[in-house]
């Protein structure tokens, strides 16, 4: 059993603490206020983050204010809980902002994921469309925590692997999943590639959605998701492609759909949409010899002075987390450096008086 748990539930959401709940100590819901009954919490649920996040100053950020919190119960009855949090918040961190850590960790963690949306997917009813009971389903997986936007590539190819008659959505008469998708990469595309102006390209990925048949309320799931955190699917292969190689991505998008039997013309609305987005082709659909070069949306960079600044925090949060784990090393520290203070400033006087 994990030193600081209980299990189960997967809402990743973090509420703040209202005094003890009745029962043993559970530092994660008393003393943080998170609500997910998994134990121990992920990563990211443990420092109140998106599941997957990708952002370094706002991991870094979050676990310098999850340790504001927690120094407060170093000192008393609770001292080995608090110092056993500290060490889970610390290797949370270290985890989080070493690249191979975190790819590797993510790797489990989005398994997981898919798990739990797998087995989570709705049985079939009668009396509702099966489209409809997928959108609920997709709905709740966001409801509960879970990173609808990031899973959405894997969740969909596990859906069109299934035995089902999907219903044709939509003019181009897509299967809801395989049009999810598509539309997906196409939101991403349209925020985080910057070829045109951006009403341009929302106008662009709405004439996609309706294509495809989006429901609105799936649209806003998504929508949403990247607009809050560009930087995390900046990086992504997929908005590499589309900047670097756009004629391979829509070459992807074409077969994508042709193996479900969609044909996407070169002379239809939803073909021209895509294509603007990559930069292949005017608003209007009229090809463009050569894609548009484009700025796509970048990480920012942290300034010398505020990285220093940071590297400051950190050693004061360290040497301050290193006295509270040896109270009484610290304290003989302290009493050395204030005699030896003492004996210096002496030394000074005396030196001061020979002077004269």
């Amino acid at each position: 059993m994990h030193p600081l748990s209980t299990p189960t539930n997967h809402d990743q959401s973090r509420s703040q603490p209202a005094g003890r709940a009745a029962g043993p100590l559970d530092p994660y819901r008393d003393w943080l206020g998170l609500k997910t009954l998994e134990r121990p919490p992920s990563h990211y649920a443990l420092l109140g983050l998106a599941e997957l996040e990708n952002n370094p100053r706002a991991i870094s950020e979050a676990a310098r204010q999850l340790k504001k919190t927690v120094r407060a119960y170093q000192i008393g009855q609770y001292r080995s809980q608090a110092l056993a949090l500290m060490t889970e918040i610390g290797q949370a961190v270290d985890t989080l902002t070493d690249p191979l850590k975190k790819s590797a960790y993510d790797g489990r963690r989005v398994g997981r994921l898919l798990e739990l949306a797998q087995a989570n997917f709705p049985q079939a009813e009668l009396e509702r469309p099966l489209d409809e009971v997928f959108a609920d389903w997709l709905l709740r997986c966001a409801q509960v925590g879970l990173p609808v936007p990031q899973l959405l590539p894997d969740l969909m190819k596990w859906c069109l692997s299934r035995a089902f008659s999907w219903p044709a959505r939509g003019v181009c008469g897509v299967p809801l999943p395989l049009g999810l998708w598509v539309y997906f990469e196409a939101a991403v595309v349209g925020q985080c590639v910057e070829r045109s102006p951006l009403e341009q390209r929302v106008r662009a990925v709405k004439r996609v959605q309706a294509s495809f048949g989006i429901s609105a309320e799936l649209s806003r799931i998504i929508n949403l998701d990247i607009a809050r955190r560009p930087e995390s699917f900046a990086g992504s292969t997929l908005v590499g492609m589309a900047a670097d190689q756009p004629r391979d991505l829509m070459q992807n998008w074409v077969d994508r759909l042709a193996t479900n039997g969609i044909t996407l013309d070169d002379d239809s609305p939803t073909y021209a949409a895509l294509a603007f987005l990559l930069g292949l082709a005017d608003e209007q659909g009229r090809p463009i010899a050569e894609p548009v070069r484009p700025r796509t949306v970048k990480v920012s960079k942290e300034s010398p002075t505020r990285v220093a600044m940071d590297a400051a925090r950190d050693l004061v949060d360290g040497l301050r987390d290193w006295a509270a784990e040896n109270p009484d090393v610290a304290k003989a520290l302290w009493i050395a450096l204030a005699i030896a203070g003492g004996v210096i400033l002496l030394l000074l006087a005396l030196l001061a008086v020979l002077g004269n």
